[in-house]
């Protein structure tokens, strides 16, 4: 036996850091929650978690929809290029309707609904 740390306490070290990531995940999809039910009542989308931090709480896509047609649709956080670091309601200005992207040469913008963890999501109910 050498003078290290033994296994006990490594045990220990692994269920603290298992515990203060679980605690990081609750609070991120409580923050994450909030937003939603803040869209969902007409709030601002200022100020927003962030691709990371939704990604993290569980939330893998954000639902949007056009301003034009009323079409939605479901954009993966995971295949966003740029920072993780970078706010959701900055992303809304990029967003565009690919199917009003054909008909006209500038194509009406996409408001952001909510973020879901499924394409299922077709309402408001948070499960």
């Amino acid at each position: 036996m050498g003078n290290g740390p033994s296994w006990g306490r490594r045990w220990v070290t692994q269920q603290l850091a298992l515990e203060h990531a679980r605690k990081r995940r609750d609070t991120l999809a409580l923050a994450c929650r909030d937003w939603n039910l803040r869209l969902q009542h007409g709030g601002t989308l200022r100020p927003s978690p962030t691709i990371g931090e939704a990604i993290d709480a569980g939330y893998s896509f954000l639902r949007v929809a056009c301003t034009s047609c009323r079409r939605r649709a479901f954009v993966a956080l995971a295949s966003m290029r740029g920072p993780t670091d970078t706010d959701l309601w900055k992303l809304e200005e990029s967003l565009a309707c690919t199917h009003c992207r054909e008909r006209v040469t500038f194509p009406p913008r996409a408001r952001i609904e909510r973020l879901t963890r499924d394409t299922l999501d077709v309402g408001w109910v948070e499960r």
